[in-house]
């Protein structure tokens, strides 16, 4: 009998199984332990998985770091401050502007880059030359000069791109 149950267990249809346990009535305790088996085990899974965060808490999760990034973008100031936090003697990217040129730039030319920025979060479109990079391949110091698996690739991203 456990022969045929392991044999045709994944086939097995309602009426089979009803033919089985009327040649063994105490089958139905040993498919009643392992239900009570698999769910003792179900139970210890879902008490190991943390609780997973409701779409309503990831939606509102998602909306505060949004609206916190629209204020930050049409605040002039957090612009001003985020010029300001560029690094100096970086190398500039494909359209050569460097960090220093924007920090020295006149308020006003400023002020016209951040309508820019305003303008440019809220039609979602950025100018497609500021997607584009130049790559640069830096020596590890390991291996030889000669080998190419020796240097590492840098992109070059533009400097108003990274704002």
């Amino acid at each position: 009998m456990q022969q045929k149950l392991a044999e045709d267990s994944p086939a097995l249809t309602f009426t089979e199984a009803l033919a089985l346990y009327s040649h063994d009535p105490n089958l139905h305790k040993a498919i009643l332990f392992s239900h009570s088996e698999l769910a003792s085990s179900a139970r210890s899974l879902n008490s190991a998985i943390p609780p997973q965060p409701t779409l309503k808490s990831v939606l509102e999760d998602q909306y505060k770091n949004l609206k916190e990034l629209h204020n930050s973008i049409l605040d002039s100031c957090s612009f001003l401050e985020c010029i300001q936090s560029l690094i100096n003697n970086k190398t500039p990217g494909p359209e050569g502007i460097a960090n220093e040129l924007l920090k020295y730039l006149p308020h006003k030319y400023k002020e016209s880059i951040h309508k820019l920025f305003v303008i440019m979060c809220a039609t979602g479109i950025t100018p497609k030359a500021w997607k584009k990079s130049d790559a640069i391949l830096i020596f590890k110091d390991k291996g030889p000069e000669t080998d190419i698996t020796s240097y590492r690739p840098i992109g070059l991203a533009n400097t108003l791109y990274k704002l």
